[in-house]
């Protein structure tokens, strides 16, 4: 059972004594006094202003002033728990619930929480939820089909998932782990969260994790009838022969002692649990349970926008490598067509210069007036059409122009080898 405090008086109270004397004159729990104290910002004396107390010396400069805070009272434990804990209207106070969901950020949601909280304190009955009769009939299905056989998950043997919790839990404690999930799902629905057929719980955009499990005791061996007639029958043949294997027989049984527990995981990784205790069974603290479950989500989701962003990241680096390629390689080709470009203009004056040399002789007007529109059609910054090679592909590697005219690429003795040694 939980006890309503005044904060104020709280304060007060612990500055004239302690926290331990305060605890002990209002019934309550010392280490949940102290928690909820850091939690509503309440100053704890330090052992130096204890000593001054003590002593009776002045301690006004010792002496912390209580920081103003939008929470009035303080929710603690009683040292003694009250099994009606939840139909109890003290316990279920809507400021104090919605004061412990404060870690999401959203009064809406908060206020919501608690009303469907403080709602389900007043049910008696429970009507089985679509899911859970899902469930039921999945965890049915699996029994009665045949699953003896190891479950591996390799080349030779994939077996279908099983349905959660059915190799944690005894019959005994599914019957009631169905009971504590059916009030979950409820709760869960009505605050306007999904829950899917096979118990997976989504809130907003994540799933979290949760497994039940029934706590086991270790306990010593009972040996069975095969097993006392397989020790008796090693006992004899050790006598006769030297060489005889023990029968192996286990030292203890983990038989299941119906404690339930909710683990709640992150990546695979177990974060916090809340179990059967002297406090009160799970089904007794249904909103601790939701505050677990809400916390475990906003790990998930931090977990989840991690991994989104580092995906973005990992994204836009390819993106800008892939970028930087895609110039690099247009680079290339611009610089290898500018410098194939300028052989042409080198080989279109070498050409220009050559029909200077022989205009003199006796060479026909029509050849040099064809010569000169040859210089023009190697020229790029003329560019010339010819009626018969088209336009001249200036960009275009000397391998690919020679072969365009048919010229043999294997001399060394090219006229492009006499341009570059040029």
């Amino acid at each position: 059972m939980l006890k309503k405090l005044l904060r104020k008086d709280v304060y007060n109270k612990i500055w004239q004594s302690s926290v331990k004397e305060v605890a002990q004159k209002y019934n309550v729990d010392y280490d949940d006094l102290l928690k909820v104290c850091h939690q509503a910002n309440v100053p704890i004396p330090s052992a130096q202003y204890r000593i001054a107390l003590n002593n009776k010396e002045d301690t006004t400069k010792l002496k912390i002033d209580l920081p103003a805070s939008e929470n009035k009272y303080l929710i603690v434990k009683t040292k003694k728990f009250s099994s009606k804990s939840l139909t109890d209207k003290e316990t279920l106070d809507k400021e104090f619930l919605e004061q412990q969901f404060n870690f999401l950020h959203d009064s809406i949601k908060a206020q919501k929480i608690a009303e469907v909280l403080i709602k389900a304190s007043h049910k008696n009955t429970w009507r089985a939820t679509p899911e859970i009769k899902a469930y039921k009939e999945s965890v049915k299905k699996w029994k009665e089909e045949n699953h003896s056989r190891p479950r591996y998950n390799n080349y030779y043997y994939d077996e279908k998932k099983p349905p959660m919790f059915i190799d944690t839990l005894s019959p005994k404690g599914m019957k009631r782990a169905y009971r504590l999930l059916n009030e979950i799902i409820t709760i869960f629905k009505q605050i306007g969260e999904q829950v899917n057929d096979d118990l997976t719980i989504m809130i907003g955009k994540d799933q979290v994790e949760y497994e039940i499990k029934e706590d086991q005791n270790k306990v010593p061996h009972e040996l069975t009838a095969h097993e006392r007639k397989a020790l008796a029958n090693y006992e004899k043949e050790k006598e006769k022969y030297d060489f005889v294997s023990r029968p192996q027989i286990r030292k203890y049984d983990h038989p299941y002692n119906g404690h339930l527990r909710i683990r709640f995981i992150v990546c695979g990784s177990h974060k916090r649990y809340i179990k059967d205790s002297k406090q009160g069974t799970l089904e007794e603290q249904l909103p601790a349970i939701l505050v677990a479950f809400y916390k475990t989500y906003l790990e998930t989701k931090q977990k989840r926008e991690e991994r989104e962003a580092w995906e973005r990241e990992r994204k836009e680096k390819e993106e800008r490598e892939k970028q930087r390629q895609q110039k690099i390689e247009m680079e290339k080709k611009q610089v290898a067509t500018l410098i194939n470009e300028a052989k042409d203009y080198q080989l279109a004056n070498v050409v220009r210069t050559y029909i200077k040399a022989i205009e003199g002789n006796d060479i026909g007007r029509d050849k040099i007036e064809w010569m000169q529109s040859i210089a023009n059609w190697i020229d790029p910054l003329i560019s010339e059409d010819n009626p018969y090679l088209g336009k001249r592909k200036h960009g275009e590697s000397d391998k690919k122009k020679a072969e365009y005219l048919g010229e043999a690429t294997e001399s060394r003795y090219t006229f492009d080898n006499y341009l570059n040694w040029l």
